[in-house]
């Protein structure tokens, strides 16, 4: 869309059929005027003013997996670590995955305070017209610049993350049985195969 700003939901939304069933999937309590979030496909991480080469050093720092995905949003990083199958979220596993989040983010090293399950961002094709993103009075391109077919359960994820999140909350049944693998990840091979500029 020429001159608009574009974003897209991570989560699925169950907003069709009746009352009740949307009642069903509670609304995030942190923000209660969005939509409530009935699917959840991946974690995600934030990273304002970095290139994609700091990113993967920030991650391969952490131990952190290697991502599925991430996207230059004309003034940082996306990063997606994307799962096997989709998890459905109920009334008994709706907070701790909420908690997941915040702890994966923690555990990442991503931007504070971005770690919502309705999060909305930018889409890839489309640009930023933020004017202090402006490059040469022109807004710069939304893009994908690392995609790998790495996928996670999220009983993965969940683990790397346990240090970061609250045990009280009831834990997410896995979707998936998955054989887990090391949490130390090379980038190298990575960083020989960017194929954009940061």
């Amino acid at each position: 869309v020429d001159g608009a700003d574009v974003y897209f939901g991570l989560g699925l939304t169950d907003v069709a059929g009746t009352e009740d069933s949307r009642a069903v999937h509670l609304f995030d309590p942190e923000k209660p005027n969005s939509p409530p979030v009935a699917v959840v496909n991946c974690l995600y991480c934030e990273y304002d003013d970095a290139t994609l080469t700091d990113v993967l050093a920030r991650l391969e720092a952490r131990g952190v997996p290697e991502p599925s995905v991430c996207v230059f949003s004309g003034g940082g990083i996306h990063v997606y670590w994307f799962l096997t199958e989709p998890l459905r979220l109920t009334p008994e596993n709706r907070a701790h995955v909420i908690d997941v989040q915040k702890g994966w983010n923690v555990f990442a090293g991503g931007e504070k305070g971005v770690n919502d399950l309705v999060r909305v961002l930018r889409l890839p094709g489309t640009h930023n017209h933020k004017t202090e993103r402006a490059v040469n009075g022109k807004p710069p391109q939304v893009r994908v610049v690392l995609e790998r077919d790495n996928e996670y359960t999220f009983a993965q994820l969940e683990a790397m993350a346990a240090a970061h999140v609250p045990a009280e909350t009831p834990k997410a049944q896995p979707v998936a049985t998955v054989t887990t693998q090391t949490n130390a990840v090379s980038y190298t091979h990575l960083r020989a195969h960017e194929t954009v500029l940061d």
